[in-house]
Protein backbone atom coordinates (compact mmCIF):
# COMPACT_ATOMS: atom_id res chain seq x y z
CA UNK A 1 0.00 0.00 0.00
CA UNK A 2 1.09 3.20 -0.91
CA UNK A 3 0.68 6.33 1.73
CA UNK A 4 -1.75 8.30 -0.24
CA UNK A 5 -3.85 4.92 -0.07
CA UNK A 6 -3.56 4.68 3.54
CA UNK A 7 -6.80 5.15 4.71
CA UNK A 8 -5.91 6.21 8.00
CA UNK A 9 -3.85 9.31 6.74
CA UNK A 10 -5.39 12.57 6.86
CA UNK A 11 -4.39 15.87 5.65
CA UNK A 12 -5.15 19.06 7.55
CA UNK A 13 -4.29 22.62 6.68
CA UNK A 14 -3.79 25.75 9.36
CA UNK A 15 -2.71 28.71 8.14
CA UNK A 16 -0.64 28.07 5.62
CA UNK A 17 0.85 24.83 6.97
CA UNK A 18 -0.07 21.26 6.07
CA UNK A 19 0.29 18.42 8.06
CA UNK A 20 -0.40 14.64 6.99
CA UNK A 21 -1.24 12.70 10.01
CA UNK A 22 -2.87 9.26 10.98
CA UNK A 23 -6.17 8.91 12.75
CA UNK A 24 -8.43 6.14 12.22
CA UNK A 25 -10.45 6.62 9.12
CA UNK A 26 -13.58 6.57 11.12
CA UNK A 27 -12.42 9.32 13.68
CA UNK A 28 -11.37 12.08 10.45
CA UNK A 29 -14.48 13.72 11.13
CA UNK A 30 -14.02 14.73 14.20
CA UNK A 31 -10.41 15.52 13.53
CA UNK A 32 -11.43 17.79 10.98
CA UNK A 33 -13.75 20.20 13.32
CA UNK A 34 -10.77 19.44 15.24
CA UNK A 35 -9.00 21.35 12.76
CA UNK A 36 -11.42 23.76 11.88
CA UNK A 37 -11.33 25.61 15.03
CA UNK A 38 -7.74 25.40 15.51
CA UNK A 39 -7.58 27.01 12.21
CA UNK A 40 -9.98 29.68 13.17
CA UNK A 41 -8.35 30.50 16.29
CA UNK A 42 -4.78 30.77 14.92
CA UNK A 43 -5.82 33.19 12.55
CA UNK A 44 -7.84 35.13 15.28
CA UNK A 45 -4.38 35.38 17.19
CA UNK A 46 -2.07 36.26 14.31
CA UNK A 47 -4.68 39.34 13.08
CA UNK A 48 -5.53 40.04 16.50
CA UNK A 49 -2.30 40.03 18.67
CA UNK A 50 -0.32 40.83 15.49
CA UNK A 51 1.88 38.21 16.08
CA UNK A 52 4.20 37.53 12.80
CA UNK A 53 5.55 34.61 14.04
CA UNK A 54 3.44 31.32 13.07
CA UNK A 55 5.28 28.99 15.78
CA UNK A 56 4.10 31.58 18.85
CA UNK A 57 0.54 32.02 17.22
CA UNK A 58 0.66 28.18 17.17
CA UNK A 59 1.97 28.07 20.95
CA UNK A 60 -0.34 30.95 21.58
CA UNK A 61 -3.42 29.13 19.89
CA UNK A 62 -2.25 25.77 22.11
CA UNK A 63 -2.25 27.52 25.67
CA UNK A 64 -5.47 29.14 25.41
CA UNK A 65 -7.27 25.96 23.79
CA UNK A 66 -5.57 23.95 26.84
CA UNK A 67 -6.73 26.22 29.58
CA UNK A 68 -9.98 26.48 27.83
CA UNK A 69 -10.48 22.93 27.98
CA UNK A 70 -8.58 22.02 31.61
CA UNK A 71 -11.75 24.00 33.05
CA UNK A 72 -14.16 21.08 31.65
CA UNK A 73 -14.51 17.60 32.19
CA UNK A 74 -12.32 16.06 29.95
CA UNK A 75 -14.83 12.92 27.97
CA UNK A 76 -13.11 9.61 27.77
CA UNK A 77 -13.90 9.05 24.25
CA UNK A 78 -12.10 12.16 23.25
CA UNK A 79 -8.76 10.80 25.55
CA UNK A 80 -8.69 7.31 23.45
CA UNK A 81 -9.32 9.37 20.45
CA UNK A 82 -6.38 11.96 20.80
CA UNK A 83 -4.31 8.82 22.05
CA UNK A 84 -5.04 6.91 19.04
CA UNK A 85 -4.05 9.92 16.55
CA UNK A 86 -1.10 10.66 18.35
CA UNK A 87 0.58 6.64 18.22
CA UNK A 88 -0.31 6.83 14.52
CA UNK A 89 1.02 10.41 14.13
CA UNK A 90 4.13 8.76 15.55
CA UNK A 91 4.53 6.32 13.20
CA UNK A 92 3.79 8.41 10.26
CA UNK A 93 6.39 8.91 7.77
CA UNK A 94 8.26 11.93 7.52
CA UNK A 95 7.50 13.31 3.55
Amino acid sequence: MTLKDDPNLLTLRIGSHVFKVRCPADKHDKMKIAEAAVAREYERVRKREKVADGERAALMVALKMASESSAIQPEPAIEALIGECLELASRAPED
